[in-house]
């Protein structure tokens, strides 16, 4: 990893987006912690650790065409590039959404990540490009990119 750093009092260090979209400040520390889409984390304080946030099911990582690294240790601000639109929900225990995986951009750690294979004969064959959807189950916000 780069690290920059501003060397005068009035200084700055700017980052920008790669494609049109957003960039998105998130404060991590014990209780707040994020999974973020691949390509999504572009930089973030000293206290902020990066680990790759591995799903328990072989099938998230393989499926979901990215490995979600989770900036979970430690306490400061990651910024995170969401290209797009950006659609924020904050789903209630239990409750599911099913979303296109590439798609998905940041949720919180707390929020149960598992692919589903899209049902039917017709979809698989003349539905949308995925064979694949992400359900991503509740409590906690999910980002998406539209």
């Amino acid at each position: 990893m780069s690290q920059y750093t501003a060397s005068a009092d009035n200084a700055t260090v700017a980052f920008a987006t790669k494609l049109p979209g957003r960039i998105m400040p998130i404060h991590i520390d014990a209780e707040n912690e994020y999974m973020v889409s691949r390509h999504g984390y572009l930089a973030s304080t000293d206290g902020v650790t990066l680990n790759i946030g591995f799903q328990q099911k072989l099938g998230v990582g393989v499926f979901s065409g990215t490995f979600h690294p989770a900036a979970h240790r430690g306490a400061g601000t990651a910024w995170i590039e969401l290209s797009g639109e950006l659609v924020t929900y904050e789903l209630g225990a239990g409750e599911s959404i099913l979303v296109h995986p590439g798609h998905v951009g940041l949720f919180e750690a707390k929020v149960n990540l598992d692919i589903q294979m899209v049902k039917g004969i017709k979809n698989m064959f003349f539905g949308a490009e995925a064979l694949f959807l992400a359900k991503l189950t509740g409590p906690g916000k999910v980002h998406f990119r539209r």
